[in-house]
């Protein structure tokens, strides 16, 4: 008996020992995993997702994560595929370093991620295993097992054209795409004009967020294009176009959509309003962050630190002028709706993009540049206080930029006061704002006092650095004297 007790006591002894190496190691991942703890999805998610808060893992424990994710993977239950593709997703966005991720890269996550994206099941669990893949081939990009990202951006965009209507794939899928192109070396390859004709009809999509990320993937994309040759012809092999043609492009694609526009509001596309506006944004990433690899005489290539932006300007101002005098004119019969709004404010601050990065470079130009001025300057007032954040950025952007423009002393003047009266106009309706909230009371010496307050802010003791209207005033005359 005594021998039996020594043997119990020793097996309990090892498997006490056992699970405290395993609590040591990390989560039980096969538990975890397992088809009985896939019963309540929501909880299971939680579960995985919590394990990773004080996850200290080394590459072997990663290697218990792949062990107990790749029969999730090869499972006919979808929930257990969406809990391995999400244990993935989570395991590569750790803070674990690259060497200690190298055991995602391995063949049977690739076959087992392979295996759901060529039958999800569903939207979501298509767009969690398109998240995994692609983040893991971004964050294992300097291993030699790295998965090749055209091979996993050809599977994903299979997945996208399986289900077209579904915005939780799209964004997954230009989210991924993202994480691909953020390495230094993605390695594209040739496929690089695929990835961009994938991408350019998602400029335009309704969601703000995946529209934002297709802008940052195609500026992305323009880096890779080849160096045109000596005397500025394209190259036929180029994995990409370069962002002078990107810009190009979109500005044909907005005048057919402006063009639309214009038309009885009855005759308007849905969406059109929206779309302009996206590939305006689109223009403004391209100005921003494209690169053109432009080969000069005798030399064959760029530095790859470059940033080389060659602006289409001529394209690009023919675009504003037509914005601008368009929803002016129609400003100056009734104020614009929601979409026209939304687009002028968008055109102004592409157009303080454009003096920014241009500069000096937009000095041939002026006499378009001082029109778009005087155009606005002579709309109603409700527009510059619809839009009098845009409006300032692109002022500002003058000054810092190309302050020789504002060099003409009607201008100037016409300027300062219609900058005086916007003052004015802005402090009217924070009064009237201000008059609204005022608590009421029943005492009628203390509503008169607070409603002196309100009306006579000049009473008041102003913030050190505040500009009054009359300061305002003042300074704007000496301003004009010295034209």
């Amino acid at each position: 008996s005594s021998a039996v007790a020594q043997v119990i006591l020793f097996t309990c002894t090892v498997f006490v020992h056992a699970r405290m190496t395993q609590a040591c190691a990390g989560p039980l991942w096969s538990d975890l995993l397992s088809a009985d703890s896939c019963k309540d999805l929501n909880v299971s998610a939680r579960r995985v997702l919590h394990a990773f808060d004080s996850w200290q893992a080394s590459a072997s424990d990663v290697t218990v994560l792949v062990q107990a994710v790749a029969p999730a993977l090869r499972s006919a239950d979808s929930q257990r595929k969406l809990l391995g593709s999400l244990a993935l997703l989570a395991a590569s966005g750790s803070d674990l370093p690259r060497t200690a991720l190298a055991p995602l890269a391995s063949e049977p996550v690739y076959m087992g991620l392979s295996a759901v994206l060529s039958n999800p099941g569903s939207p979501v669990v298509a767009a969690t295993a398109i998240r995994a893949v692609c983040a893991i081939s971004a964050c294992t990009a300097t291993n030699d097992k790295q998965w090749r990202p055209h091979r996993v951006i050809g599977q994903s965009r299979t997945v996208l054209e399986a289900y077209p209507r579904s915005s939780v794939v799209q964004e997954a899928f230009v989210v991924g795409c993202c994480s691909i192109l953020s390495v230094d070396h993605p390695g594209l390859g040739s496929h690089g004009q695929e990835l961009w004709n994938v991408l350019w009809p998602l400029a335009v999509h309704p969601r703000e967020e995946v529209s934002e990320a297709v802008a940052l993937c195609l500026s992305r994309l323009t880096w890779f294009a080849k160096p045109v040759g000596p005397s500025g012809e394209s190259r036929g092999d180029s994995p990409s176009p370069r962002a002078e043609e990107a810009m190009v492009k979109a500005c044909e694609s907005f005048l057919r959509l402006f063009d639309l526009i214009k038309r009885p509001e009855d005759e308007v596309p849905l969406m059109a309003h929206l779309q302009c506006t996206r590939l305006v944004r689109l223009l403004g990433h391209f100005a921003r962050s494209g690169q053109s690899t432009v080969a000069l005489p005798g030399r064959k290539a760029v530095d790859t630190e470059s940033a080389t932006v060659v602006l289409p300007i001529s394209r690009l101002t023919a675009v504003i002028d037509q914005v601008v005098d368009t929803l002016c004119e129609l400003e100056a019969h009734a104020p614009l709706k929601k979409g026209l709004s939304d687009l002028f404010d968008e055109i102004v601050r592409f157009a303080a993009v454009l003096v920014s990065v241009a500069g000096s470079a937009l000095l041939p130009h002026v006499l378009r540049v001082r029109r778009w001025l005087w155009r606005v300057l002579d709309a109603p007032m409700s527009l510059h206080v619809a839009h009098s954040g845009a409006w300032g950025e692109f002022l500002l952007a003058i000054l810092q930029a190309a302050p020789s423009i504002l060099l003409q002393r009607t201008l100037v003047e016409r300027l300062l006061t219609h900058l005086l009266a916007s003052m004015r106009s802005g402090d009217a309706v924070s009064s009237s704002a201000a008059v609204a909230d005022a608590p009421k009371k029943k005492g009628k010496r203390k509503r008169t006092e607070a409603l002196g307050d309100v009306v006579a802010p000049s009473a008041r003791e102003e913030p050190a650095g505040s500009v009054s209207v009359a300061e305002a005033g003042r300074t704007c005359a000496l301003f004009t004297t010295s034209c």
